[in-house]
């Protein structure tokens, strides 16, 4: 790309996807779907069978799209925002 961070990810054997963000700049160009890619391999490596995540609305459909189910009902954060509870057999 042009040497900028693109996005980052962050996850936790025990606690599944916790972070996955691209930058605005990198939109559109596939980073997300290589970030949850090199995640879900790593959760396997470690013996998991089942990855988990809390989506934000925007991004519900994009994880529905990689094969990702509701995991219980939606959430209010303190922000008032909704989150979403998911998860997708690896």
């Amino acid at each position: 790309m042009d040497g900028r961070i693109a996005g980052v990810a962050a996850v936790s054997a025990t606690d599944g996807v916790l972070l996955n963000y691209v930058s605005p700049d990198h939109q559109y160009r596939g980073v997300s779907k290589a970030l949850m890619a090199v995640s879900e391999g790593w959760l396997k490596e470690q013996g998991q069978v089942v990855s988990r995540l809390t989506s934000t609305a925007t991004a519900k459909q994009f994880y529905e799209k990689l094969g990702y189910l509701p995991e219980g009902d939606a959430k209010t954060g303190r922000s008032g925002m909704p989150s979403f509870p998911m998860k997708k057999l690896l």
